[in-house]
């Protein structure tokens, strides 16, 4: 069995396919972030070393694309999933892409979406869910736990 292959050449996934079979082109950091998870978890299950090189390949191309201006245009809670999977990715390899742009990512948090009392607003139009506030926290989380106890 084979690792799964993106929908595009781009080697990033699209949204979803409906019902009629027609592929919703949006790419979100949520759909990058949950495929590297699952073929990090599938390499690690199986030692097929197809499905580690294919989430290599997902995590480069979404590093490369999801910008900090990309990143701050979605709702936080989309960022964290995307986070929490590429830093699992780094965590299985060594590499450490994510966790920079992740520390870039909650440091302009801090600095911009951060209203009085600490509270996190994000979202369109930005607002202070509770969600958002989990989301944010969950990225802090992972930076300070040492990659050894991440899985």
């Amino acid at each position: 069995m084979g690792a799964p292959v993106p929908a595009g050449a781009n080697h990033l996934y699209a949204d979803h396919i409906s019902p009629k079979g027609v592929v919703e082109p949006t790419l979100w950091s949520y759909n990058q972030g949950t495929m590297i998870g699952a073929a990090t978890l599938l390499y690690q299950v199986t030692g097929n070393a197809a499905y580690l090189a294919q989430a290599r390949q997902t995590a480069a191309a979404a590093l490369a694309y999801f910008t900090q201006a990309v990143l701050e245009a979605e709702d936080p809670f989309f960022v964290s999933v995307y986070f929490r999977n590429v830093i699992y990715f780094d965590s299985v390899t060594g590499e450490s892409s994510a966790s920079e742009a992740a520390q870039e990512y909650v440091n302009d948090a801090w600095l911009h979406d951060r209203l009085p009392g600490d509270v996190f607003v994000g979202g369109a139009p930005p607002s202070a869910q509770l969600l958002v506030q989990s989301a944010i926290v969950q990225i802090y989380g992972l930076l300070s736990s040492p990659r050894y106890t991440y899985f």
